[in-house]
């Protein structure tokens, strides 16, 4: 009896064993989605910002244009459009209130990513100037309550606006 509850025993920890690693494996994978959207969107800021550093405006700037000028990292490209590690859409074009300037949005963002990522982007020393999650815009540097706080949907929406 002894033998076949070890032997069950041994079984048992291998296939706990195996579901830690699977879960392990899970959550390395999320994280490094938001680290990659945090390095593909700082790129693709940093990128625009130089190729457009001579220019008094970002009337210009559009998705289209970022592909095209290679202002996006590869890993962003799909075809015709900007995407994010989830498939969410990515968007470049001119600020509507201030041409001097140009906001990046990207969507679908799942909750868990949304305030790693929005406080990254609206740290303390970021070229971010503003910065809006699912619309509301939080004062920068952001506070970590007001991320969470924003974060708040299933799927959420962060716009980042630069300048020079």
């Amino acid at each position: 009896m002894s033998e076949i509850l070890g032997t069950l025993f041994k079984y048992l920890m291998v296939i706990l064993g195996a579901v830690a690693v699977v879960a392990l494996f899970y959550m390395t994978l999320g994280q490094d989605k938001t680290h990659k959207a945090i390095s593909s969107i700082t790129q693709l800021q940093a990128n625009t910002q130089g190729l457009f550093s001579t220019h008094t405006s970002f009337t210009d700037l559009s998705s289209a244009v970022a592909i095209t000028a290679g202002l996006a990292p590869p890993d962003m490209i799909s075809g015709t459009a900007l995407i994010n590690p989830w498939g969410g859409a990515v968007t470049i074009a001119v600020n509507p209130s201030v041409s001097s300037r140009f906001d990046i949005t990207t969507t679908n963002i799942p909750d868990d990513a949304c305030s790693k990522l929005a406080s990254i982007l609206g740290a303390a020393g970021s070229s971010a100037t503003n910065l809006a999650v699912n619309g509301t815009g939080l004062t920068l540097p952001v506070n970590m309550a007001a991320v969470v706080t924003a974060c708040n949907a299933t799927t959420n929406s962060i716009t980042i606006t630069s300048g020079r």
